[in-house]
């Protein structure tokens, strides 16, 4: 259960740092909103999409305490304020029994159905896959304190809020690094028309 805990903790630090503030205004939104859309995709829905998925196998026979596995999970979640996304998740894990040492890839296909989420800034927004997002996060950790990440998250949604609706291509990817008292996050790409590259780190 370590690892499934580690890769939640560094997935709401991605959900923190995924849009950055620099780009070009998107047609139906503004770029505050732009991030602000795709904030709430990356913490409320692609975080419960990795929560939910692990939960699933950890509850399966013969589940995360062997050395090696591949598994394939389909399953429904809720959204925060309504509606569903349906996972097609395909997870590849490897691990040292002895020192804890391994990796975890994720293959996850998302596709929102009128799932409604709000975003930090109060937007409420439905989203309806256009025709799905993909999520792809492969973290790697030598069993003590130190890992290392990667992923990337592309597709399209189609987002309705207020009296605002329109299409939301997303293309960007991510990577970083995690120690005991230090994370480091970089990300370049494209959400809803707005291009970022942004870097983030803390220490302490």
């Amino acid at each position: 259960m370590k690892s499934s805990v580690r890769i939640l903790a560094l997935a709401s630090m991605l959900a923190v740092a995924a849009c950055g503030d620099d780009g070009v205004s998107p047609g139906n939104l503004t770029e505050d909103e732009a991030q602000e859309l795709a904030t709430a995709v990356f913490s409320q829905s692609l975080f419960e999409a990795l929560a939910l998925n692990y939960d699933q196998l950890a509850q399966a026979e013969g589940g995360p305490q062997l050395a090696m596995y591949t598994a394939t999970v389909e399953a429904t979640g809720d959204c925060p304020l309504g509606g569903t996304v349906a996972i097609d998740a395909t997870v590849d894990v490897e691990t040292d029994d002895q020192t804890g040492a391994g990796s975890i890839d994720f293959e996850i296909d998302l596709v929102h159905a009128s799932c409604m989420v709000q975003g930090q800034m109060g937007n409420e927004f439905t989203l309806t896959g256009n025709p799905s997002l993909g999520f792809d996060f492969l973290m790697e950790t030598d069993g003590q304190d130190n890992s290392e990440f990667s992923g990337s998250v592309t597709g399209a949604l189609d987002w309705s809020t207020a009296n605002k609706e329109g299409t939301c291509s997303i293309s960007y990817e991510f990577s970083g690094a995690a120690t005991a008292d230090s994370f480091s996050f970089q990300t370049a790409g494209n959400v809803c028309g707005t291009t970022f590259s942004e870097s983030f780190s803390f220490s302490g």
